[in-house]
Order: C-alpha cells, then sequence, then structure tokens
C-alpha cells in the first residue's frame, strides 16, 4: 500500500518526464531544409517547425499564426490562438502546422521547470513531520526500556518464560513505523493530489503552512480581477454638429446610411485598430461587437494620414476626406483632450459619477481649407464645428468567477482577508465592498506591501505581477497565479498554473485535508501504541496477536493517507 501510494505520485511525475517530445524539425541556417535535432540541444533562436499534434519542447516566439492546446499547463479546455510575435510555452500542444524560435533551452523552459520542482516537493518534507521524526527517534528506545522493566518484573512473579513472552509481545505490537509513515505518504499524496489538480507545491512544507495560515492577502488586478478593462458603459453627446452645420455636399455620402454616432464610432474603430494599448483594444472590440456598427465599414473616401500616441495618456489621427476636408480625432483621458483645446466640462461632471472606472474620451474635430483669391494663392484653414467631447466610454476591470465563493470560503475557514493593492482608492474600495471584504490597502508601492506582510503572522500572499513579488517572497507562504510574470512565479511558494481562483480554492482544501490526515495518522498512531503497549506489558496480547496488530496499525495509516 506504501509502494502504491507512492507510485501513484510518482505516475504524473513519470508522465511529465516522457511527455515532451526527444527530438524536433529545426530550420537549417540557410533556411533551404530541416534537420532532426535533440531537444535537450536546442539553442536560442533555432527556428522549430512544429507540426499538427506535436508537443512544443522550449519556450518560443510565434512566427506564423497557429493555435495551441495549453491543457496540460493552464487546464484551458480551449485551443488557444496565437499570432506573429505571441510567446507560446513548452508543454502546449501544437493544433496547426507553424514555425517558432525558441527563446529558452529545453533546461530553462517552463515544463522542465515543473518536473523540476514536482521532483523537489516530492522529496521535501513538512515541518510536522520534525515532530514524527523526533518522537520516533526516541521511540524504540523507550519501548525497549519498557520491554525490559517488564522482563524484569515477570520474572520475579512468574518465572523467565512468561516473562520472554509478555516482552516480545511489548516489542512486537509496538509500531513506530505508523507513527514514521505518518506525515511522508500523506504529503506525497497530497502534493500529487495538487498537481493533477493544476497546483504545484514546490515543498512540502507549505501544505502544512497553508493549512494553518490565519491571514490572506489578495492582490487585486489579474488575482481577483481578470486584468483586462472592458467597456462598462457609453454615452454620447453633443453630436454632431459636423453633421448639421457647414456640410458639403460632396461629403454627405460619408455618413450615408449612418446614424451620426454610428459614424463616430466606425471611425473611431478604424483608428484604434492601429494601436495595441488594452484600452484601445477594449473600445475597439466593444464597437466591433454592436450589430449596428457591424455592417458598416469606413467609407472609401476617407483616408488615415496619421495615428501618434503621445506622452499625456492620448492619441490623435488625421483623416483626409477626397473633397478636402480634414477630421482630426483625439482620444484619452480628459485632461490629454482638455489640453488639446477641447471642452470637457460636461463630460467631467458626468465622470464624477463614476470614480471607480476609467475613462476614454473622443473628440473629432472638422477642419476645412479654402483658398483664398490673392497673388500667392494662400490657404486658410476654417473649423467647421465647436470642439467637444462627443464619446465617453467607461471601463473597468471585472472580478474573476468564483471570487465571491472564494472570499466566503475562506472567511468560514476563519481567514482574515485583505486587499492590498497599487491602484486607485475608489477602484480598490469598489471591489472591496462587492466582495465583502473590510481591509484593504490602495496605491501602495511593492515596498509598502513588504511592510504590510512583515506585520502579519502565518500570512499567505496571493498575486501574479511583478509589483508583487517582494511580497510573495516575504510571507509565509506566496501563491502566484500561473498566468502572471515569471519572476512571480519564481518567487512564490505555490503555484496554481490556470491562474483560476478556483485553483487559489483547490490549494486551501488540499492543504487543510493533507494536515488534516498528518494529524490524524499521528493520533492514529500515537493512541494505538498508548493503549495496546500497556496490554501487552499487562500479559493479554501473546506475540502473534501483537505481530497482527502491529501491522494493522501502519495499515489503517497508509489506508488514511490515501483514502479520496
Amino acid at each position: 500500500l506504501e509502494m502504491r501510494a507512492k507510485a501513484l505520485a510518482g505516475d504524473s511525475l513519470d508522465k511529465l518526464q516522457h511527455i515532451l517530445p526527444n527530438a524536433v524539425l529545426v530550420e537549417s541556417k540557410d533556411s533551404a531544409k530541416t534537420v532532426l535535432k535533440d531537444s535537450k540541444e536546442l539553442a536560442k533562436g533555432d527556428i522549430i517547425h512544429i507540426r499538427e499534434g506535436e508537443m512544443l519542447p522550449c519556450d518560443g516566439i510565434m512566427l506564423m499564426q497557429g493555435n495551441i492546446d495549453t491543457r496540460s499547463l493552464s487546464g484551458e479546455s480551449e485551443p488557444v490562438a496565437k499570432n506573429i510575435g505571441d510567446e507560446v510555452l513548452s508543454g502546449s500542444i501544437a493544433l496547426d502546422s507553424f514555425r517558432y524560435e525558441v527563446a529558452k533551452t529545453y533546461a530553462d523552459s517552463t515544463m522542465s521547470n515543473i518536473i523540476k520542482l514536482l521532483e523537489e516537493s516530492l522529496e521535501s518534507k513538512p515541518q510536522i513531520q520534525n515532530l514524527a521524526n523526533t518522537l520516533s527517534k526516541h521511540f524504540s528506545r523507550v519501548v525497549l526500556f519498557i520491554a525490559l522493566c517488564g522482563f524484569l518484573f515477570w520474572w520475579h512473579y512468574a518465572g523467565a518464560q512468561e516473562a520472554l513472552i509478555i516482552a516480545i509481545s511489548v516489542v512486537v505490537i509496538s509500531c513506530p513505523c505508523a507513527l514514521a509513515l505518518a506525515t511522508p505518504i500523506a504529503s506525497v499524496v497530497g502534493i500529487s493530489r495538487g498537481f493533477r489538480q493544476g497546483v504545484l507545491f514546490k515543498k512540502a512544507k507549505f501544505l502544512e503552512t497553508l493549512a494553518r495560515c490565519e491571514v490572506v492577502l489578495f492582490d487585486k488586478t489579474g488575482t481577483l480581477t481578470k486584468g483586462k478593462l472592458e467597456v462598462k458603459k457609453e454615452l454620447e453627446l453633443d453630436f454632431f454638429r459636423l453633421f448639421d452645420k457647414h456640410r458639403k455636399k460632396d461629403f454627405s455620402g460619408v455618413s450615408s446610411g449612418l446614424e451620426k454616432s454610428d459614424f463616430a464610432k466606425i471611425l473611431l474603430a478604424d483608428f484604434l485598430s492601429h494601436f495595441t494599448h488594452p484600452i484601445s483594444v477594449a473600445i475597439k472590440d466593444f464597437i466591433k461587437k454592436s450589430s449596428a456598427i457591424n455592417k458598416h465599414i469606413l467609407p472609401q473616401n476617407l483616408t488615415l494620414k496619421e495615428a501618434k500616441q503621445t506622452k499625456e495618456r492620448g492619441i490623435y489621427g488625421i483623416y483626409e476626406c477626397a473633397n478636402g476636408e480634414v477630421l482630426t480625432i483625439l482620444g484619452g483621458s480628459l485632461e490629454y483632450l482638455q489640453q488639446q483645446g477641447i471642452n470637457t466640462d460636461e463630460a467631467q461632471k458626468i465622470a464624477l459619477d463614476f470614480p471607480q472606472m476609467s475613462v476614454f474620451a473622443c473628440a473629432i474635430k472638422s477642419t476645412t481649407q479654402k483658398t483664398l483669391n490673392t497673388p500667392t494663392n494662400a490657404t486658410q484653414k476654417i473649423t467647421l464645428d465647436s470642439p467637444k467631447v462627443h464619446l465617453l466610454f467607461f471601463l473597468q476591470d471585472s472580478l474573476k468567477p468564483s471570487a465571491k465563493e472564494l472570499i466566503t470560503s475562506l472567511k468560514q475557514a476563519g481567514k482574515k482577508i485583505l486587499i492590498i493593492s497599487g491602484d486607485r482608492q475608489c477602484v480598490v474600495k469598489s471591489i472591496a465592498t462587492t466582495l465583502g471584504i473590510k481591509d484593504y490597502h490602495s496605491e501602495l508601492l511593492p515596498n509598502d506591501k513588504l511592510e504590510i506582510i512583515r506585520a502579519k503572522k502565518n500570512a499567505v500572499m496571493i498575486g501574479d505581477g511583478l509589483n508583487d513579488i517582494l511580497a510573495l517572497q516575504s510571507a509565509e507562504v506566496g501563491i502566484a497565479m500561473g498566468g502572471g510574470y515569471c519572476v512571480a512565479i519564481a518567487q512564490s511558494d505555490v503555484v496554481v498554473l490556470d491562474s483560476s481562483l478556483e485553483g487559489v480554492g483547490r490549494a486551501f482544501e488540499i492543504a487543510k485535508s493533507t494536515y488534516s490526515r498528518i494529524k490524524q495518522n499521528l493520533i492514529i498512531s500515537l493512541v494505538y501504541n498508548a493503549l495496546l503497549i500497556p496490554l501487552a506489558l499487562c500479559g493479554f496480547i501473546i506475540p502473534l496477536i501483537a505481530a497482527l496488530s502491529m501491522s494493522l496499525s501502519s495499515l489503517l495509516v497508509v489506508a488514511n493517507s490515501m483514502r479520496k
């Protein structure tokens, strides 16, 4: 049974060790052909040709578009689309044939590191095992001393034969092996169970520490929330003097068949498609999801001449129309638009009602060029509309699924919950209120988080960002979300591979049940010895029954560790 328990845990490791391909096709230096190369000999910069169904041996950068299956790493059941320049991790399975460039060697890649961590964790020992080892260390001496005392007592009162039988019974019925098995078997089973459920404990001792923790601290962005801004509200303001006044006949076709606001959104969506900032992407996706907008494309008589991002939290672009009219589109914070001469008074008042959200404002200015009848034929720019904010988008990060359930379960388990975040006070307060968390800290720098962690005892830190590294390292247990930064994962003690809060909940549940079984095993062993050694010493148990009882105690401990 003991070997079976260890074998079940080792199966996960064996599968991992043989899951990565031994050799792959690598592009030769002249790119004329591919050669077969040992995966362990791959170097940075090598270009690998992966065929459909093959597993990626190393982390790298996509050179083509393709889809991958990441279930072995994150548990994500849906295929993940990757574009040129996207990062891919070893252990992923290719759903299409594609090429990618090696960014990390075989030994340094994600799956290799997971295998190393799992090997180390299976060999490590929790702190509670020190107690068991200390007890076991002196156990045999105590039992032999008790047996010797019993032998001398019964020799005096019942003769040497009876004394020898009782002494043998005392030695045989005692079971130090049950005491010694109490912790390691339960730990191995817990670590193996954790990995199968997407939770990697780097050392066995973190099972115990996590189970005994008193305070749980959460980072907000990417941990409690998705870390991705989404448009929650859209407002249209002052539409659109541009279309009501001063409209030239040859330009009217631009908005043909469209509402004025629809045209502005189409123009904005086209403009935002030239930027990769998360807010730009979120608003572009939001606009394109609108069925009314999705039917139309930007008119051909409009041409984008310039699109730039500024240092003042804003973007601007210039579109030219065939009739010479120029549209200048401005987007960004209200402060940026105000600096560009846009009237933001109305928008500022509206924004006060949504302090917990990020604001993206858009304004479109229309100008035309008129040739003056002068000797030099000079041109004059005429502004056709009053520059005001036309579109307002309010964005907010969304809570991850199961966030409320996790917080509720941790509270029921008697844990104290805190949020420590670098985000604005109003944003953090909104999240804390939604989750029913009374204690929260906002606008923190990494050193601020570190000071809060140091002031807490038996604290667990859960985070994923670069600003969480010091806190993760300093906490009793640092839990990193697998989708976070590699440095944060490296400094943590437990990794939730699928980055879900359900995974965090599983980590706590596995730690609690494993620690509970270790304590149960110790109690079984101690109670067994405390009850049966005195019975054997009094002569009520013969050596045969003692031998059966001793085996039974070990079976009980192992079976308790293995039960589901």
